[in-house]
């Protein structure tokens, strides 16, 4: 049997007086989170809710219609809840956030007020962690007109792009040796010609670091520099499969892809030298004139 309100409460001052908020954080890979900012564990419909120390969130403005609702979440870093190397090898990315206010006196009763968000970056300093995170209305905007610029705007392998980026895949590759245990180490990459592999994605098959992915900043040979840490040591023996990548240049389209056919960029569009440059009075630029 439920508990009723103390006698002489109405259900309005009890839930004006108790007041909780609980977090689930639902990532990607299914796993779930639950935390509450009350002292004590908090039991709802669909699981317990455990108290988190050090967690905070921004303030909030709640917005009508389509209009955003942004904050940020920041919390202590434990191994038990939010693990630093989940946050470093971007576990939490496009993780689904409710936001549910309880009253925590009668938890039972649901939540009196619900947000969604999602979670768009987080970062850590090794001791805390924050999590900016959007509402719905973000994900419902949709990206109008193109960008026009000198270097491509597309992501290689997209469907701009329309490059086979698996047909230069190559698998099955494997560490030979480490010059850092965490992003520089050697492969045996068939093609070892320096800068192919910049701009790369790695992916892990074998070790601590399986199914993550990270981008290559370069290659010297077959020495690889990883653009970030891995959140988890890397071994000899270690297997990955290497992607090539696109510094964005026409001339890289041409002689690495051949595909200038779908370059996005606009290589002769004027730059800001253009924006300034002042009228010519020289004897040759009147010349031409007349």
């Amino acid at each position: 049997m439920r508990a009723l309100p103390p006698h002489g409460v109405t259900a309005l001052q009890m839930r004006t007086k108790r007041l909780a908020t609980c977090w689930k954080i639902e990532r990607t890979d299914s796993t779930i989170h639950k935390f509450t900012d009350h002292n004590a564990l908090l039991v709802l419909s669909d699981g317990n809710y455990h108290p988190t120390q050090g967690i905070s969130t921004s303030a909030r403005q709640q917005r009508s219609g389509l209009e955003e609702n942004n904050f940020e979440i920041r919390g202590v870093i434990s191994s038990a809840t939010v693990n630093a190397n989940d946050i470093r090898s971007g576990r939490f990315r496009n993780a689904k956030v409710t936001e549910m206010l309880v009253d925590w006196a009668y938890p039972f009763y649901g939540a009196i007020i619900t947000n969604v968000y999602f979670i768009e970056q987080t970062v850590h300093n090794g001791e805390t962690w924050e999590a900016q995170v959007s509402g719905i209305p973000a994900k419902l905007k949709r990206e109008i007109g193109s960008i026009f610029s000198r270097n491509c705007a597309w992501t290689l392998g997209d469907s701009k792009c329309q490059f086979d980026v698996a047909s230069l895949q190559e698998t099955g590759r494997e560490v030979q040796s480490i010059t850092d245990l965490k992003y520089i180490f050697t492969g045996n990459m068939a093609i070892s010609t320096t800068g192919y592999w910049d701009y790369g994605i790695l992916t892990w098959t074998t070790g601590l670091n399986t199914g993550l992915s990270f981008e290559i900043e370069k290659n010297v040979g077959q020495l690889l520099t990883l653009r970030f840490y891995m959140p988890y040591p890397i071994f000899v023996g270690d297997d990955f499969t290497i992607k090539p990548g696109c510094n964005k240049l026409i001339q890289t389209c041409k002689d690495k892809f051949n595909n200038v056919i779908n370059f996005g960029g606009f290589p002769t569009i004027p730059g800001n030298d253009k924006l300034i440059q002042g009228p010519d009075n020289s004897a040759d630029a009147l010349a031409k004139k007349f």
